[in-house]
């Protein structure tokens, strides 16, 4: 027989949570200890399960893992030269470069000259996956117009820059 007193992390603690079902065993039973893994960073992550019991006293079990992050890109929109009184479409891609499916919230636009058209991306993106919005440019002069796409997401605040410049037609006469 066997006899467990203990059984808990002796590190690791944050990342590592254990539950069990062991305490006296008779000759040839088995208890289940279960471990669970959720990261609190990214990166390489370790911990130690200590096992007290009456046979050799206490058991070391090494624990490790690797945590991920949630992850994407937001690539900025391109625009074609833009006369000053229209306008012209281009097109800001997001994608879910993480683990996970990527929560998505509503694109937000500064400056302007811009502003949102359409957007494929629902509220969540799943892994390896991509949105579109498309952005109007209508410039009023001829000055650099400048701006921000963003969208918040599960991996954090996603931008883009803006900056486009309208151009304006002339007339010479000889």
């Amino acid at each position: 027989a066997l006899t467990f007193t203990g059984i808990g992390l002796l590190d690791g603690g944050a990342d590592f949570a254990q539950s069990n079902n062991c305490g006296a065993l008779a000759v040839g039973a088995t208890c289940q200890v279960s471990v669970n893994f959720t990261p609190t960073a990214a990166g390489s992550r370790s911990g130690t399960l200590a096992l007290t019991h009456d046979g050799s006293g206490v058991t070391l079990v090494s624990l490790s893992g690797v945590g991920q992050a949630a992850s994407a890109t937001l690539s900025a929109p391109s625009f074609a030269p833009t006369p000053v009184g229209t306008s012209s479409t281009g097109s800001a891609t997001l994608t879910n470069t993480g683990i996970g499916a990527l929560s998505v919230g509503t694109p937000t636009l500064s400056g302007s000259a811009y502003s949102l058209l359409s957007t494929t991306c629902a509220s969540s993106l799943p892994v390896g996956a991509n949105c579109v919005m498309t952005v109007r440019f209508a410039p009023t002069s001829s000055t650099l117009s400048s701006g921000t796409l963003a969208v918040d997401t599960g991996a954090g605040l996603q931008s883009a820059s803006l900056g486009s410049t309208g151009i304006q037609g002339y007339a010479s006469m000889s």
